[in-house]
């Protein structure tokens, strides 16, 4: 699965594959070579600082297990209103022939209220990005919309993080909380419900058909490299608007996608962690897990411009542009402060040029040693399983030999008592 395309040559860069993203120009990717050969394009300049991503996780609403019903029952109590419905859709580019794609819509009525679902992920330091798509009733007349389009239509909190106890999520009921801000205490629900996660807070707009929320900080994910680590994604609604007369909730969200990347320049936590910028954009729901190389450094986001492409995926590649002819006149003289100028950019293109050198040996240093853990894990396999058969040779030796000890004995007695 293709995670970015390289501003610089166009070349697709897969999710397994590492990047570099710049936290000054939107959306703009470079891959390893691209990034080590100092090729930039459109308004990127290498002394741009950057994010050293190792790996992206795209889950999509396949991998996002809802709960028992009695956490998130189709329809209320007397049945006249839906919690849920389920709707399909044609199938993501790429996955033609597989049937079309079911996703679960949450109608967001009057009452506070929540969802869950269970998902998971390698370990790594995670950032994430996580977008919602938002349907809103077409019932809502424009007296209705004048009124609620500055104000919003509601609270939306969004939490992602490890489980506390998988029973308790998949199963446990608790009082729902009501919120209008990203404060949050210990006795709410992902508290209860999430050991290490990282959390935000939105309104709810009324004219914005997608939410994208980032993280700026790290979710830390530990557990065994070769299995996934459960997490659960909580999405809780409360002062929503709601109609007086009509079963029909104002508000209804989709979750379609949740994707991650691990990287540097991002702040890890132990405990619960805040996201503290949201961004309102027009995209679909999606989530995303950006393994980061170094999550010891603060996370610095590039900010989004007013228009945003309306793709989940990623940006189209585009092609490079070319080098802007530089005007020359051989009838100036340099001045003293031309030369000091270009001095102090040829010193500041050195210094680039090392720090590139330097996350480029840490990235590789960081990779050598995750395929050493996987190495280490396989001879450590196979040195018990080595480590079986030979205890097993042993065994079978001891008691082939036991078995001829007792017959010998017996052929002794035998000729014992005929003589």
């Amino acid at each position: 699965m293709v995670s970015a395309f390289c501003d610089a040559c166009t070349n697709s860069i897969r999710c397994s594959q590492p990047r570099v993203q710049c936290t000054q120009c939107y959306d703009y990717d470079l891959c390893i070579a691209c990034f080590r050969g100092g090729r930039t394009s459109k308004e990127h300049k290498t002394e741009h600082l950057v994010s050293h991503i190792l790996s992206t996780q795209m889950l999509s609403q396949e991998d996002l297990t809802p709960p028992k019903d009695v956490v998130n029952p189709e329809h209320n109590p007397s049945g006249s209103k839906a919690n849920w419905t389920i709707v399909e859709a044609a199938p993501e580019a790429g996955k033609q022939g597989q049937g079309p794609q079911t996703f679960r819509v949450l109608h967001l009525h009057g009452n506070d209220s929540h969802a869950r679902f269970l998902t998971g992920a390698k370990p790594g330091h995670y950032a994430i990005t996580v977008t919602l798509e938002l349907q809103i009733s077409p019932s809502l007349g424009e007296t209705d919309r004048e009124k609620f389009r500055e104000d919003g239509l509601g609270w939306l909190r969004v939490a992602l993080g490890t489980l506390n106890d998988k029973k308790a999520f998949y199963g446990g009921r608790y009082l729902e909380d009501a919120f209008q801000s990203v404060s949050l205490t210990e006795e709410e629900l992902p508290h209860k419900l999430l050991k290490y996660y990282w959390w935000d807070v939105v309104r709810i707009p009324l004219d914005q058909q997608y939410i994208q929320i980032y993280s700026d900080v790290v979710l830390t994910v530990e557990g065994d490299h070769e299995l996934d680590t459960d997490l659960g994604l909580i999405l809780q609604w409360s002062n929503m608007v709601a109609f007086q007369t009509l079963d029909d909730s104002v508000v209804k969200v989709i979750v379609t996608h949740v994707r991650s990347v691990t990287s540097s320049l991002l702040q890890p936590s132990s405990q619960s962690l805040i996201g503290s910028y949201s961004t309102l954009t027009n995209m679909p729901i999606w989530k995303r897990l950006d393994d980061m190389l170094d999550p010891n450094e603060p996370l610095v986001r590039a900010p989004a411009p007013t228009a945003i492409p309306p793709t989940p995926q990623t940006s189209s590649p585009s092609q490079p542009e070319p080098p802007k002819a530089e005007k020359k006149d051989d009838g100036e003289e340099l001045s003293v402060d031309d030369w000091i100028q270009a001095l102090t950019q040829v010193q500041q293109e050195v210094q680039d040029a090392q720090q590139r050198a330097a996350l480029e040996a840490i990235m590789m240093q960081r990779l050598k040693q995750e395929e050493q853990k996987r190495q280490d894990a396989v001879i450590g396999m196979l040195y018990l399983n080595a480590a079986l058969q030979n205890h097993t040779r042993e065994q079978e030796e001891k008691q082939k030999q036991e078995q001829e000890q007792e017959q010998a004995l017996r052929l002794l007695r035998l000729l014992g008592s005929y003589y």
